[in-house]
């Protein structure tokens, strides 16, 4: 029997319970009667003779994520509620196309299974012509019907399936009107669905092989079954294991068996033709940052996930084989992932307006960056990321930004609002009413633990009793609404078009994103205007969005904070052409949806 347990920081791995446990040691099985407890030493390292197929070193790509298990190990399918797309599963579909999500490129946009698309004038039927030569690892061809299944079959799951909400909303019928044409029919004018379906930050649409999942359920389908080959991939990689602690991926034929190399879309892109990287390895139950600095120091590991910026700093400037992703402080990179607080709207306390702007007031984000994470990091008062191609939107909007004083420091202010909605300090100094304190319970996650706990000071010296906690299920407390106060980013736009990030808020969409608890007629008329407008048309674009812009900064449906910054270690020692701000080619780590383009571009160290 497999012995899962946990792997602590000093490297023990304790099992509490009573199993029978069978060792293999030298090709003997041997058998362990039951015990009640079993304590296994063990160092977290990567050798070559783990897998059946022994690979170097320097063709092993070993990356870390985050400090807990991630998706069950037979979770391979991105739909069934309760997964995601992280734990390499996004890696294995078909992208149509990638956009960079940074802005040193600019959310610069990569066509890969997908040669063109295009709208109609009206912008209700969406076109993209798939490109020649894609297909499966298997050999079957990549198509139009892949595409048009996906969606159709996501329309029919609905509620039932991850993202069927967002596409059922939009998505009349789509058809493939040949192998390498599909039309989508919208129900309405969409103009923003080409922008969801990209591969963005950590959000897309997956497109999955009809051939394995027709006649399967969407919503519970797992698609892990190696014996069938599955998951099945449009990458030349095969999962050769899964389990609670990695997922390891080898790569598998030669150019002549992978469509993009054999059709030269690798070298026309300037990436190599077929991978140097034979092996990657994904560790997912790394305790935490601080083990994770020491693993990529001692080259027991090639990339981190996030780490404080701090730390990063620290192992950059005194290790020369680690590298960030500038050369200089900050060593981030502005994510498309900007932080806001968000302060459940239902609360009885946090759903008056007078008492949210009072919170934000109360907040000193210079402070923040200053102190939390040691001036690495920006203040940021917007729902999308400060790219270039945004700021034309920022410049229209900043005079009804100035009206609302988001993002300002107003402590003399914030108490007067606190006064005017019949609060009053106690003999501890917090505020109350009715003989209730305004409770801020921020559930967060040990990336932000760098000035999280700052944050919650902030707050609670303001008299709000506010604490900042990490529990295990603190994404599903907020995906679900069960929470006062939570730290989280939002995932939304990343070219020249908000629309995706103010549609977090709308009442529909809350559905299956994060649960902000606001809900207004109001906003979701002036919403539904702006997402049917085309990118093209700027001066309407630019007003509807001062529209929805308004009441955006009225109503405060969630608090912003900071701009997030992906800080990932990148080891030289083995592999080179990393990401970075003078060879920005995609964005971010592992869990987000471009890591493939990271595998086509790394160089080996021979």
């Amino acid at each position: 029997l497999m012995v899962i347990g946990v792997i602590t920081a000093c490297g023990t791995t304790e099992v509490i319970r009573e199993v029978e446990v069978e060792k293999i040691v030298e090709k003997q099985v041997i058998k362990e009667v039951p015990v009640e407890k079993i304590v296994i030493q063990t160092k977290i390292e990567v050798q070559e003779s783990e897998t059946p197929k022994k690979i170097k070193r320097n063709r092993t790509l070993i990356a870390i994520g985050s400090g807990e298990a991630g998706n069950k190990p037979s979770m391979w399918s991105p739909y069934p509620l309760g997964g995601d797309q992280a734990s390499a599963i996004a890696w294995m579909y078909g992208a149509l196309d990638y956009v960079t999500s940074n802005s040193d490129l600019d959310a610069a946009n990569i066509l890969w299974l997908a040669e063109s698309w295009s709208y109609n004038d009206d912008f209700t039927v969406l076109t993209y012509k798939i490109r020649d030569g894609a297909a499966w690892r298997d050999g079957t061809p990549f198509s139009a019907d892949d595409v048009a299944f996906t969606l159709n079959t996501l329309v029919e799951c609905g509620a039932s399936c991850r993202l069927g909400p967002t596409i059922a909303k939009d998505v009349k019928e789509a058809v493939a009107i040949d192998s390498s044409t599909v039309e989508i029919n919208c129900s309405q004018p969409c103009p923003k669905l080409k922008d969801f379906i990209s591969y963005k930050g950590d959000q897309g649409i997956y497109f999955v092989p009809k051939h394995v999942f027709e006649g399967r359920s969407m919503s519970d389908f797992q698609n892990y079954a190696p014996s069938m080959g599955w998951p099945m991939s449009t990458i030349p990689f095969e999962v050769t294991e899964s389990s609670l602690d990695r997922r390891v991926l080898d790569r598998v034929g030669d150019c002549d068996d992978w469509w993009a190399c054999k059709t030269g879309l690798t070298k026309k892109l300037g990436y190599n033709a077929f991978p140097d990287v034979e092996r990657v390895i994904l560790l997912q139950n790394v305790p935490d940052t601080s083990a994770a600095a020491q693993m990529i120091i001692k080259d027991q590991a090639d990339m981190t996930g996030d780490l404080p910026p701090q730390t990063l700093a620290k192992i950059v400037e005194e290790n020369d084989h680690i590298i960030g992703w500038g050369k200089e402080k900050p060593y981030g990179m502005e994510s498309w992932w900007p932080l806001g607080l968000m302060a459940n709207y239902n609360d009885k306390h946090l759903g008056n307006v007078k008492v949210r702007r009072a919170l934000s007031w109360a907040i000193d984000r210079e402070q923040l960056v200053a102190v939390g994470q040691s001036g690495q990091g920006m203040a940021w008062v917007y729902p999308w990321p400060p790219f270039p191609s945004l700021l034309e939107v920022q410049n229209e909007i900043a005079d009804i930004t100035a009206k609302y004083g988001l993002g300002e420091f107003r402590p003399t202010e914030a108490a007067a609002l606190m006064e005017e909605s019949g609060y009053v300090k106690n003999s501890d100094g917090m505020w109350e009413k009715g003989g209730e304190m305004v409770e801020c319970k921020i559930l967060s996650f040990s990336i932000f633990n760098d000035f999280g706990p700052l944050l919650a000071k902030q707050l609670k010296d303001f008299g709000v009793d506010a604490e900042y906690l990490t529990p295990p299920d603190g994404y599903g407390r907020m995906a679900s609404g069960d929470y006062t106060c939570g730290l989280f980013g939002r995932t939304g736009s990343v070219s020249s078009d908000p629309t995706l990030s103010l549609q977090l808020f709308s009442t529909d969409n809350q559905t299956e994103q994060m649960k902000y608890g606001y809900s207004s007629e109001e906003y979701d008329k002036e919403i539904a205007e702006l997402a049917q407008v085309g990118s093209g048309d700027t001066a309407k674009l630019l007003k509807e969005t001062r529209d929805v812009w308004e009441l955006y900064a009225r109503d405060l449906p969630d608090i912003p904070v900071l701009e997030f910054f992906n800080t990932p270690g990148y080891n030289t020692t083995h592999w080179t052409n990393w990401p970075g701000r003078d060879n920005a080619y995609m964005n971010g780590i592992h869990v987000h949806m471009g890591f493939p383009i990271y595998i086509f571009n790394l160089k080996a160290v021979e």
